[in-house]
């Protein structure tokens, strides 16, 4: 199974993306703190607003735990 660095790195090559962290471009690509995130209480059964979604890794992770996202 492909870690989440890999999955990010092969969906930026995909749409031949290059990250611009001039324009605050980030990742989020360590599993583990994606989980710490998206584990919080606060966003058990609520509506979840994300700015910037990125590539969703995020927002999936979120999906499991909001209302909605």
């Amino acid at each position: 199974m492909a870690t989440l660095l890999e999955l990010t790195k092969g969906k930026l090559a995909a749409w031949e993306h290059l990250p611009n962290k001039a324009l605050g471009q980030n990742f989020l690509i360590d599993g583990a703190q994606l989980d710490v995130i998206a584990g919080l209480p606060v966003f058990e059964g609520k509506t979840v607003l994300e700015i910037g979604a990125g590539l969703g890794t995020l927002t999936q992770a979120l999906s499991r735990k909001a209302k909605r996202v």
